[in-house]
């Protein structure tokens, strides 16, 4: 399974699991040497909750060396489509 394939995967369950809105993009430090996946959810009670926290470890753990970052981040339009023109996005998008 690809990397994108593994995030989509971890954003369609996130939204099925806790009915939150919530969306990925690649990050890197300045220099681009260590990488990373931001996964956003829109919920800060959900994000500061023991039982998200402890489902998120159980991803981390099925990740094999891909980088994690589980964030609380309100989603603004401009952001999405900026992070969505730059090819930077990965959302659950179901009409």
């Amino acid at each position: 399974m690809s990397e994108e394939s593994f995030i989509f995967k971890l954003v369609k369950a996130i939204e099925k699991r806790w009915g939150c809105i919530c969306w990925a993009s690649r990050n890197s430090n300045s220099s681009g040497s260590n990488k990373w996946w931001d996964i956003c959810i829109d919920d800060w009670e959900l994000y500061a909750s023991e039982e998200y926290k402890k489902w998120i470890k159980e991803w981390r753990d099925k990740a094999n060396g891909i980088g994690l970052l589980f964030c609380y981040c309100n989603p603004s339009e401009e952001k999405l489509l900026k992070l969505s023109e730059e090819g930077n996005l990965i959302m659950n998008i179901e009409e």
